[in-house]
């Protein structure tokens, strides 16, 4: 009986150690898999804020070209001669537009916007000038931007 126990008492004094190693392997394995986790979750909700500032970035741009489109643009074709901006008005109403998106999304949204995009204050100003450009020859080439939850076309009796 003695030699049973000696015996027995030896081997598991030898397993312990492998138990130990499985059992550190197991809980590196889990803590890989938690991180892997994390990263997804903080990737995904940096992809849904890139989202989120993009569409009110659109939607304050799409406002600002309307409102400066109705307003200043139709004076300054009125004023000149043969209904056509010079490059001058182009720029100053470029401006307008530009001041007016920045006063949409406040101090808040526009650091939000440089922190997602990842550019600093004169490349936030430079990509949103851009993006004005842009909804400007959509508006001349085709229907105005169309907001992100459109409502059906109301057909006429004509």
């Amino acid at each position: 009986m003695d030699f049973v126990i000696v015996f027995s008492f030896i081997v598991f004094l030898c397993l312990v150690p492998f138990a130990a190693m499985g059992v550190h392997w197991l809980g590196v394995r889990a803590g890989d898999l938690v991180q892997a986790k994390v990263r997804l979750t903080e990737a995904a909700v940096r992809s849904e804020r890139l989202r989120a500032v993009l569409l009110r970035l659109d939607d304050a741009i799409v406002t600002a070209v309307m409102d400066i489109e109705q307003t200043l643009a139709a004076e300054s074709k009125a004023v000149a001669g043969d209904g056509k901006l010079g490059r001058e008005d182009r720029r100053r109403l470029k401006e307008a537009a530009v001041r007016r998106v920045k006063t949409f999304l406040g101090s808040a949204g526009l650091k939000e916007l440089g922190d997602v995009l990842d550019v600093w204050e004169l490349g936030v100003e430079d990509f949103i000038g851009a993006k004005v450009e842009a909804t400007v020859l959509e508006m001349k080439h085709g229907a105005p931007p169309a907001p992100e939850s459109e409502a059906p076309p109301v057909e006429t009796l004509s």
